[in-house]
């Protein structure tokens, strides 16, 4: 299956998800008319996506995509990690990790006082996502905040601190247009 196929086959996918939902919410605000055909609507919705996306150049598909990593990873921490670290592949349980790390960003973005302690054993991902990825992402979503990083000896937070300043060289300019 060419990703031409691939991408059609997604937005059929994302269509009829779509059409589902509208049509749930049409059907507990109101009655339909016998004349209502669902499958007609459907149909012609699907058809349209895909009479649009047909449309789209194959170069600009490539832009459309790299446009929505990056919006995804300005929004999602788990998407930021994946564009940070290309070569990352999370687990369900860095997934789980990267959902505490966000809950805590959003909630100090709205000014609640957090306290999180994180116990895990080593070569878990602990480094790479809460002390050499995390501080660059919310500093790059609060580019007037400060974010203090510390470490058990003063190497381990150089080291930290090095790391941060260069995925923040890397990716501010490109996700939020920081220097």
């Amino acid at each position: 299956m060419t990703i031409e196929q691939k991408l059609a086959q997604a937005l059929i996918t994302n269509a009829k998800t779509e059409i589902a939902t509208e049509t749930k919410i049409l059907n507990a605000t109101k009655k339909p008319t016998p004349s209502q055909n669902s499958e007609n609507i459907d149909d012609e919705k699907i058809k349209r996506l895909v009479e649009f996306r047909k449309a789209i150049p194959e170069e600009n598909i490539a832009i459309y995509r790299k446009e929505l990593e990056r919006e995804n990873a300005r929004i999602s921490y788990l998407d930021y990690l994946r564009y940070a670290i290309p070569e990352f592949i999370p687990t369900r349980f860095h997934r789980y990790l990267a959902t505490i790390a966000e809950k805590v960003v959003k909630d100090v973005e709205a000014g609640k006082t957090v306290r999180v302690c994180i116990s895990i054993p080593p070569r878990h991902g602990k480094t790479m996502l809460f002390a050499e990825t995390l501080p660059t992402w919310f500093v790059g979503r609060n580019p007037d905040s400060m974010a203090i990083l510390s470490a058990y000896n003063s190497e381990l937070a150089e080291k930290f601190g090095d790391r941060n300043r260069q995925k923040a060289k890397v990716l501010w300019k490109d996700l939020w247009n920081l220097d």
